[in-house]
């Protein structure tokens, strides 16, 4: 576990801006909610441990 966290660590500028590039290269996910993210997390699998929330959800 260690070696991960370093790793990130050495990283985290690269991680961090990959994440954000493909949060938004996504395009709305209103669109995508119709077909349950499925081609989304064909794409990225890792997604699938995500969540989506609104201002509603987020109280």
């Amino acid at each position: 576990m260690q070696e991960f966290m370093d790793t990130y660590k050495n990283n985290i500028d690269y991680i961090e801006n990959f994440l954000l590039e493909t949060v938004f290269n996504l395009g709305s996910l209103h669109e995508r909610e119709s077909n349950n993210f499925s081609k989304l997390f064909k794409v990225f699998p890792s997604l699938e441990l995500t969540y989506v929330c609104d201002e509603k959800s987020m109280i």
